[in-house]
């Protein structure tokens, strides 16, 4: 007999990781072979950070450290380019306008942490989505977002410490 809901969560989940898909709220989507995108942001007492290709984890995850900012940007063996463009709430200054790949947006080395991030595809949204998490001190990670949804918050002074992003085929 099954356990918990809690268990059945986690066996889902566990499924779904050995499968190569990645679970997102109701569904299960496998970031796409075609459209490939890195990152990189900035840490707080760490600087910038290497590019990251997605699904991965860009940032620290259980050591307090902020995430001040980002940039996105294709692959070099990326097969298909898509448009994407990314805005973030920063503290004390609100939201940013929106960049485009590969800029870079946030702060570097103001001390200033960023909260909340927006992602949309600009370029080929009828082929491509972008779902994209963040870890947020004191709470962990959020569900996926996609598309131009808030992942974050705003005026709860809740840090994102790590980031996660992939482009999936629609």
């Amino acid at each position: 007999m099954l356990g918990t809901r809690s268990q059945i969560s986690t066996l889902l989940v566990t499924m779904c990781l050995c499968a190569g898909l990645i679970c997102t709220n109701s569904e299960a989507q496998v970031p796409s072979t075609r459209a490939v995108v890195e990152y990189m942001g900035h840490v707080q007492g760490v600087g910038d950070v290497s590019w990251v290709t997605q699904p991965g984890t860009c940032g620290t995850v259980g050591q307090g450290k902020r995430l001040e900012g980002f940039a996105i940007r294709h692959t070099v063996w990326s097969k298909d380019q898509v448009g994407l463009r990314y805005k973030a709430h920063l503290q004390d200054l609100s939201d940013t306008s929106w960049f485009y790949m590969p800029d870079y947006c946030g702060t570097r080395g103001e001390k200033r942490r960023m909260e909340a991030i927006w992602i949309e595809v600009i370029e080929k949204p009828d082929r491509y989505s972008v779902y994209y998490r963040a870890h947020l001190a004191g709470t962990g990670w959020t569900v996926w977002y996609r598309d131009g949804d808030m992942c974050g918050t705003r005026g709860k002074q809740r840090q994102i410490e790590a980031i996660e992003v992939m482009i999936v085929d629609r």
